[in-house]
């Protein structure tokens, strides 16, 4: 859950991983605010390869995280190395806090 400030009343929007071992889905998780979901993440947070899609735009990308490339010397950067580039319909800060949010969630991928 994320909430505005110190208080821990009234979450601006919670996420929730995606459990389901038998489901062809691509999400990782949903971000919903008041039971309404807003967005929904797709593909692999461990690869570093993920999309933000916007629920309320038919599913528009609006903001993506990917591993960070090197074109000098052929040095290779390791996974906690990523950009997030975030479309300018989104607010960066709420792009950034999922992104805090989805390595909470996989820590361990």
């Amino acid at each position: 859950m994320v909430y505005d400030g110190e208080t821990e009343r009234d979450p601006i929007f919670t996420a929730r991983k995606n459990v389901s071992i038998i489901s062809n889905r691509k999400s990782l998780a949903w971000v919903s605010a008041k039971k309404t979901v807003l967005y929904e993440i797709e593909g692999s947070y461990g690869q570093r390869s993920c999309k933000i899609l916007d629920e309320r735009r038919n599913k528009k990308k609006t903001a993506e995280i990917k591993r960070k490339e090197t074109v000098i010397g052929g040095v290779a950067f390791g996974k906690d190395v990523y950009k997030l580039i975030v479309e300018s319909e989104m607010e960066p800060r709420v792009a950034m806090a999922l992104t805090i949010i989805l390595d909470q969630m996989f820590r361990s991928s």
